[in-house]
């Protein structure tokens, strides 16, 4: 269903222990990570849960608590060394198949593009036809994409996300790059 994503690989790439600036970049906390098990810090708080990635651009830290489980989820992008984690619209490129998170997955390769829309207790529904294409804007490779708008039934959401080497990020995701502690 996605080319060449690999959750195992994904995960490989976050471990060890890594500065991770908040949603306005203001702030940052330490994720300190080994295998799924991840430990985030930030001033005097900490907790600790497991990360869990299921398909690209996305990742969730689960924390399990009084018999119960909740999910933080966090767009997710990387390329080589350079990884970033918050709030946007992240995802992979996986030789030529492009693949992002935004209201499930959109796929594009070959020339073609499809929309996997997350179903509500997990899984997608059928893939739909959606439109995208590589283009530079603003002396950036970016990919457009066009695909429906779960809160305006009959429209579309038109987005795009900069290409930078293998990862997609769009511009909130893009200040939030993630730094590696030695």
């Amino acid at each position: 269903m996605f080319p060449g994503f690999d959750a195992a690989a994904e995960l490989k790439v976050l471990q060890g222990t890594w500065k991770v600036k908040d949603s306005f970049g203001k702030d940052s906390s330490t994720w300190k990570i080994e295998g799924n098990k991840v430990t985030i810090s930030n001033g005097d708080k900490t907790k600790q849960g497991e990360i869990e990635i299921k398909y690209p651009g996305e990742l969730a830290v689960v924390e399990k608590s009084n018999g119960g489980t909740s999910r933080s989820y966090f767009a997710f992008a990387h390329s080589g060394d350079d990884i970033y984690i918050g709030l946007g619209t992240g995802g992979i490129k996986r030789g030529d198949a492009y693949m992002l998170a935004d209201d499930g997955v959109v796929v594009f390769k070959a020339g073609k593009c499809k929309h996997y829309k997350k179903k509500m207790f997990g899984g997608f529904d059928k893939p739909s036809k959606v439109k995208c294409q590589i283009e530079e804007k603003d002396g950036k490779k970016v990919l457009s994409y066009s695909i429906p708008d779960s809160f305006k039934k009959g429209q579309f959401k038109n987005s795009s996300v900069e290409i930078i080497d293998d990862a997609l990020v769009n511009h909130q995701l893009k200040n939030s790059k993630a730094q590696k502690e030695k």
